[in-house]
């Protein structure tokens, strides 16, 4: 029980503090976003509630944990093996790429993963699958639920009567075994077109099966859902396509976009404020995200300095298995461990201009001005040995301590957290001399090797 007392602002401070002894200005900053993983990310935490931010610019991942969330139960044998463990209490993604409000663009087809899988490296997400090279691949682990591939065609095409897999160079056993292929025209209803059981992995690695069926009417999406692979955790595949699908979709839209200039992700230990900010096409986009004791709220601001242009989509998902429900500006999800430990989170997105809107289980956002997203979660732990560490359920808590939060301004929020904040940190302070000019004008990571 003593574990769960571990506060999340002291692991946090741990984390940085070997960077800000470098750092004459308090802030560590970086040139590029933060690789998978939890080494490179920028730690944000109230004491109680936290999360890592990865800093990407066409999508944002925030990791997020409660210092609570605990796998154990009483323990009275003090027996580590059995003590329990720490969890992952789930991910808020911010996407600005094409959202469920956003056209397909001409001559062009969309992919996305309507089951919720997401590869852990970046280089293996689902727009891999149909890039047009056979030395990528989409590879996500399945944890024993069917996954899902779909495709929204371009406008014009023609009736699909066949879809084809190209392998991967490795690993057969992660070929699709069974599964189904569907047509829809609204994304809700869906025709059966074909289904395969049984199937063997493909003879050759990087070989491209094709598998035809009957069809006269052109959908404007189709649906293929693996139901088994042969064997492994993991599902991969090198490339889908379908009848009518342009090949090499993502090259083509990544000739279109601009790369990102000016880029910096920042973590000012002074504010406990971290920041994204670059500039595309024309456009300064900044993201602001703190995790505040005061309101206890993780707040996330995403503003440009154009009106109109924070396009994308917000989604919220949990970790062990639990369905995320929408109503109206708000996501949220709930569960309980093997313990019987009860747990809910919640996010609101509070958009100003443009259109902001529930689609696929996602808050979609269209030609905003600017997107406020604020973050509550607790658990029922109570410390408490008489009560077995259970308390009441944490929706009421959880949802009063966001609808208070969504009552004031981000900048509201933003000036409360900073007051709370450094009334703390500012009692203390420490000199370690002066870098080098040339030095301190490096990125922290690269600071660390000079």
């Amino acid at each position: 029980m003593i574990q769960r007392k571990f506060l999340l602002a002291a692991v946090f401070t741990t984390m940085v503090a070997s960077h800000a002894m470098s750092d004459n200005n308090l802030t560590l900053w970086y040139d590029k976003p933060a690789k998978p993983g939890m080494n490179e990310a920028l730690p944000v935490g109230n004491g109680r509630l936290g999360a890592l931010v990865y800093g990407g610019t066409d999508s944002e991942r925030l990791v997020l944990n409660e210092n609570s969330l605990w796998t154990g139960d009483e323990n009275p044998s003090g027996n580590y093996d059995s003590m329990g463990s720490y969890q992952m209490l789930g991910e808020l993604l911010l996407s600005s790429q094409a959202g469920p409000l956003e056209k397909t663009a001409s001559g062009l087809a969309t992919l996305s993963v309507p089951s919720g899988h997401k590869a852990y490296f970046e280089n293996e997400e689902v727009e891999f699958s149909n890039d047009g090279k056979a030395d990528t691949k989409w590879c996500v682990e399945h944890n024993d639920k069917p996954v899902s591939w779909q495709v929204s065609m371009p406008a014009n095409a023609a009736p699909a009567t066949w879809y084809a897999f190209t392998s991967c160079p490795d690993y057969p056993e992660r070929d699709a075994r069974d599964w189904q292929f569907a047509g829809s025209n609204d994304g809700q209803t869906w025709t059966p077109l074909d289904k395969r059981e049984n199937q063997e992995p493909m003879a050759r690695r990087g070989d491209t099966q094709k598998y035809n069926f009957t069809n006269t009417t052109a959908y404007r999406f189709y649906r293929l859902t693996v139901l088994k692979n042969n064997g492994a955790k993991h599902f991969q595949v090198a490339e889908i396509s379908v009848t009518g699908m342009p090949n090499a979709q993502v090259a083509q839209v990544a000739a279109q976009k601009a790369a990102p200039e000016n880029y910096r992700r920042a973590l000012d230990l002074s504010e406990a404020v971290a920041t994204t900010q670059w500039r595309k096409n024309g456009v300064t986009f900044k993201r602001e995200i703190f995790a505040s004791h005061a309101d206890e709220v993780i707040a996330v601001r995403w503003s440009a300095d154009k009106p109109g242009a924070i396009s994308g989509a917000v989604e919220l998902k949990g970790t062990h298995g639990e369905t995320t429900g929408a109503n109206g500006n708000t996501l949220s999800f709930k569960g309980a461990l093997n313990n019987g430990m009860r747990y809910e989170t919640m996010a609101r997105v509070l958009a100003k201009g443009g259109a902001a809107q529930v689609a696929e289980g996602k808050i979609a956002l269209k030609n905003c001005d600017e997107a406020t997203i604020l973050l509550a979660a607790g658990t029922d732990y109570v410390f408490d040995y008489s009560k077995k560490y259970h308390g009441a359920d944490p929706h009421e808590r959880v949802a009063q301590q966001l609808e208070t939060a969504s009552k004031k301004p981000f900048v509201a929020l933003r000036a409360a957290h900073l007051k709370d904040f450094q009334s703390v940190f500012n009692r203390v302070a420490i000199d370690f001399g002066t870098s080098p000019t040339e030095r301190a004008a490096m990125p922290t990571d690269a600071r660390k090797v000079h």
